[in-house]
């Protein structure tokens, strides 16, 4: 974040751990079942968290709640030029996930990986 004192860590068991550097505690525990992070981001401003899972998910969570608020599943978008969901296409993990801040623009986060 802006000020350089929080630590996200995310765990392949579903759980980001959030620790406050200068206090050294504990900030946050979120928790997500079923679910294999392979990455994570937080916000310059520290309230919003952006995740990238194995099976091509991309979460994103206000800090605040303890649930995302959003969930964007390969599963749910056309994978072929006809429109509609080629269940035989693999689906692979999301490599990065990226917040991209820039003076009076909207924050927008950028993911890659997914799909072969």
């Amino acid at each position: 974040n802006r000020d350089n004192n929080l630590l996200l860590v995310g765990y392949n068991c579903g759980i980001i751990i959030l620790w406050d550097l200068k206090t050294s505690k504990l900030n946050k525990t979120l928790y997500q079942p079923d679910v294999t992070f392979t990455q994570v981001d937080l916000n310059v401003k520290g309230k919003i968290l952006a995740t990238g899972t194995e099976d091509g998910q991309v979460m994103i969570w206000k800090l605040k709640d303890k649930k995302p608020c959003n969930v964007f599943s390969p599963a749910e978008v056309p994978l072929n030029t006809n429109g509609s969901t080629d269940v035989s296409q693999e689906i692979r993990p999301i490599e990065n996930v990226i917040h991209v801040s820039r003076l009076n623009l909207p924050e927008i986060i950028l993911t890659y990986g997914g799909c072969n």
